[in-house]
């Protein structure tokens, strides 16, 4: 009786080695599944955040305020080098934002060599203007901040200065 007992203890004891493999096989099994699972979620999270963040910044640079970087400033002076003609740059006066951009084009203006007038009374004004008749100097100035990369636009003889040449540097636009 007793080796029948031992062969019952041994079968046993084998089914047990079976069973529990075949568990730890099969939870193995379901835990890559669950592991690629929570990897593709965390992968697409992960895009999720990026196109945020990415989206954030462009927000941002859309609401900043425009500013004249050392890259600009080095192409408008590089670009306008050995000339030293007058341009009135004129700007709304009221607006913080749009004083600060004046000053520093026009001080980019100045280190370049041009001559720099300046008048602040104007009450509107939307984005950045080069104004005044077709001339050489007017070229030369459209070219320099096409290589500055300004966002500008470039209108005929306006009322004020008609014969001068003119930067007007009004509100800034409203983000597209």
């Amino acid at each position: 009786m007793s080796a029948i007992l031992l062969w019952v203890a041994a079968i046993s004891g084998g089914i047990s080695v079976v069973t529990s493999l075949i568990a730890s096989v099969a939870s193995n099994r379901a835990s890559g599944i669950l592991q690629r699972e929570a990897d593709t979620k965390i992968a697409q999270a992960n895009a999720l955040a990026a196109a945020a963040g990415l989206e954030t910044l462009k927000l941002r640079e859309k609401m900043s305020w425009r500013r004249i970087n050392p890259e600009q400033q080095t192409k408008l002076i590089t670009s306008l080098e050995g000339n030293s003609f007058e341009v009135w740059t004129s700007w709304v006066g009221n607006d913080p934002e749009a004083t600060i951009y004046r000053n520093e084009l026009d001080e980019a203006l100045r280190n370049a060599g041009l001559k720099t007038k300046h008048f602040s009374g104007m009450a509107m004004a939307i984005g950045l203007k080069v104004v005044g008749p077709e001339s050489k100097h007017k070229s030369q100035l459209i070219k320099a901040f096409e290589a500055a990369n300004l966002q500008f636009s470039i209108e005929g003889p306006g009322s004020f200065a008609k014969d001068d040449l003119v930067v007007i540097v009004g509100t800034k636009p409203e983000p597209l």
